[in-house]
């Protein structure tokens, strides 16, 4: 256990177990009471109180990733050997489903609602979306290589996932985007092109306070013109940042530009303007 004021060990907790590999992943339930750890075969439940494992849970094979849901009454496994999950009631530490899902799965989250469990499926480039209300596989998500880490956005609405692709030789790491809402990916960040394989993905909290920011854009009006000897162009647009934190409210904010202008062309071509209407976008 590490005090965060002084970034000091301040306990070490001995899990007693042998014959196995090092702990791989830890989730703390959120009410602060119980530690979940994986090392290898178990899950081990630690009393927070007294860092004492107080529960030892026997699973599928050899265990990777782990989420607890919100309300804290279940914890998700992915079993890496045995292309599961296991379900575990936090309440008695035991059991009580098991959830085919891809190939070695690894990442596993849960969605802000506790509604869904985003399993990240690694040699079979897809993400399993589990419905925790009866634990079945909803959706399998198709994504752009071998996927592992996993991790939602405070609103929900958005699923990140870390992605290694083979190519070239090389290993070019990536973040696909899924929205939950119809599970489809929706855009892929390159990150770490040729550097090897990326096992993990977070998203840093917003501000206390500010639960969650969102952008929105209406219009935007270019207007492309030419003089004799000159390049020109105006450019209008007007958007909203706001925030979902009560008492904050939207601040709207018109932009107009006009570059310098640069002898490109030789003789004058007519003149002409683009509108494109944007989408709102919700977070």
């Amino acid at each position: 256990m590490i005090d965060t004021a002084t970034n000091t060990v301040v306990t070490t907790v001995p899990l007693g177990v042998t014959n196995t590999i090092s702990p791989i992943e830890l989730a703390v339930a959120p009410d602060g009471k119980h530690v979940y750890v994986l090392p290898g075969f178990k899950v081990l439940a630690i009393d927070a109180a007294t860092n004492i494992v107080v529960a030892r849970i026997s699973v599928k094979e050899t265990t990777f990733g782990l989420a607890v849901t919100p309300d804290g009454t279940h914890a998700y496994v992915a079993n890496q050997n045995s292309n599961n999950v296991s379900v575990i009631a936090t309440a008695t530490n035991t059991v009580v489903a098991t959830v085919p899902v891809g190939i070695t799965p690894e990442g596993v989250a849960i969605t802000p609602d506790g509604k869904h469990a985003y399993v990240g499926n690694r040699f079979n480039a897809t993400v399993s979306v589990i419905r925790t209300r009866d634990n079945t596989v909803v959706a399998t998500v198709p994504v752009a290589g071998s996927s592992s880490g996993v991790a939602v956005t405070p609103d929900g609405k958005h699923a990140y996932v870390a992605i290694a692709a083979l190519l070239g030789g090389f290993i070019d790491a990536s973040v696909s985007v899924i929205r939950t809402a119809t599970n489809t990916v929706v855009a892929t960040v390159p990150c770490c092109v040729g550097l090897g394989w990326v096992g993990g993905v977070g998203i840093v909290p917003p501000p206390p306070g500010v639960r969650f920011l969102a952008f929105s854009a209406t219009a935007l009006d270019i207007a492309f013109g030419t003089a004799p000897n000159e390049d020109f162009f105006n450019l209008h647009s007007q958007f909203t940042l706001s925030s979902t934190a009560p008492g904050l409210h939207p601040i709207a904010i018109r932009s107009r530009s006009r570059s310098a202008p640069s002898p490109l062309l030789s003789r004058p071509t007519p003149s002409r303007s683009s509108r494109t209407a944007l989408s709102p976008s919700r977070g």
